[in-house]
């Protein structure tokens, strides 16, 4: 058999072509190596199941990232709800705030800071003002707002008495302390027998002028009773006015046991119970 040559080749690929017009596509395929070039492609066609493969995996990687954007996405939406939570309130869709709310906000401290100056500025008596004074007045009336007869709030000093009246000892002089209803100053109401407060010639009844040269007149009970109290041992220098004339007495401390119920017979064989 003849090998035909290129060019006889061309020659009839004319002629088909001259009685049958071919399209571009179907005019490449009867052209031969030698009339157009050959790309790397067109030599090794890719096999459809690696091109499948190929676009798996682009699938894959695209879906992986999508994954990480919605759970990144995700993590910002919770963290948006869930910090407020933590903080104890909550944005709801009316604008209000579900949870506790604090009174504290700088409204009120601006608020606080006008009616303290007015107190400085205005009030008759300034030396009796002072800032601890006024610390602790803010403190009770935040409690006592609540109306409830056993929420109360308490200074370090009026705690301690608390606790030792509660366990019934405490070091002192032995005498119950009220305010005088007509003065309201800090008065004497009972003296504890055997105690050094009856020793040293204290009576009920007696207004509490002084205590170690501090001048008391003016005090709440449980400031007069922080100085009458003290260690075991020591003196204390009581100024006191008992029928209008001042009497200075000095008691030593001791460790007072506070009976928690008394009693007593009275005339007409009348039995007094002293809770």
């Amino acid at each position: 058999m003849d090998i035909m040559s290129a060019e006889d080749l061309k020659k009839m690929n004319e002629e088909i072509n001259k009685e049958m017009p071919l399209s571009g596509e179907e005019q490449g395929s009867l052209e031969t190596p030698q009339s157009q070039p050959v790309t790397a492609a067109q030599e090794a066609p890719q096999d459809p199941r690696t091109r499948a493969k190929k676009k798996k995996g682009l699938g894959k990687v695209r879906v992986f990232i999508l994954g990480m954007a919605a759970g990144f996405m995700l993590l910002l939406i919770a963290g948006q709800l869930l910090y407020p939570i933590r903080t104890g309130a909550v944005q709801t869709g009316t604008g209000q705030r579900s949870g506790p709310q604090s009174a504290v906000g700088s409204g009120t401290i601006s608020k606080l800071k006008l009616l303290e100056q007015c107190i400085y500025d205005y009030y008759y008596e300034p030396e009796d003002v002072t800032p601890e004074k006024l610390e602790t007045g803010m403190y009770k009336g935040l409690m006592s707002s609540l109306g409830d007869p056993y929420t109360e709030y308490y200074t370090q000093e009026e705690y301690k008495s608390l606790m030792e009246e509660t366990t019934g000892v405490y070091k002192g002089i032995g005498a119950y302390i009220g305010l005088d209803n007509d003065t309201n100053a800090p008065v004497f109401t009972s003296i504890m027998p055997g105690t050094p407060a009856e020793k040293a010639g204290l009576k009920a009844g007696d207004i509490i002028c002084a205590v170690n040269g501090k001048d008391t007149l003016t005090m709440e009970t449980a400031e007069v009773a922080s100085l009458v109290k003290g260690e075991e041992g020591t003196d204390v220098e009581i100024k006191v006015m008992r029928d209008g004339q001042y009497v200075t007495v000095t008691a030593t401390r001791a460790t007072i046991n506070v009976p928690t119920v008394t009693s007593k017979m009275l005339p007409d064989n009348i039995g007094y119970i002293q809770i």
